[in-house]
């Protein structure tokens, strides 16, 4: 996968962690959400942008044929209920890794 790919991949997950980072010190990010429609506004764009990415990432997990069926369904689970730590680890570190087995697998058939 291009690595512009997975830094568009990985703009959701990094997004929800600077935001999750604004209410440590609200103080200072107040102007960041003035008020609760804003914070409902951004929240539900959030929310939409990680989803979008769960999609994506599963739709491509799913497209490793080489890849064994408790592995494929332990990264979806993964990628749902760990969501914003599993997808970046997903995108930058396993895809890679299960596109080399895939090629791998590949030329040992051929």
């Amino acid at each position: 996968m291009k690595t512009s790919l997975k830094v568009c991949l990985s703009i959701p997950s990094i997004l929800v962690l600077v935001y999750v980072w604004t209410f440590v010190f609200p103080e200072e990010f107040q102007w960041l959400v003035p008020s609760m429609n804003a914070y409902y506004t951004q929240l539900s764009v959030l929310q939409g942008l990680r989803l979008i990415q769960v999609v994506i990432l599963i739709k491509k997990l799913m497209s490793f044929k080489t890849l064994e069926k408790s592995k494929k369904s332990d990264w979806v689970w993964y990628l749902i209920i760990f969501n914003t730590i599993a997808c970046l680890i997903f995108i930058w570190k396993k895809m890679d890794e299960f596109e080399r087995g895939q090629t791998e697998k590949k030329i040992d058939v051929a």
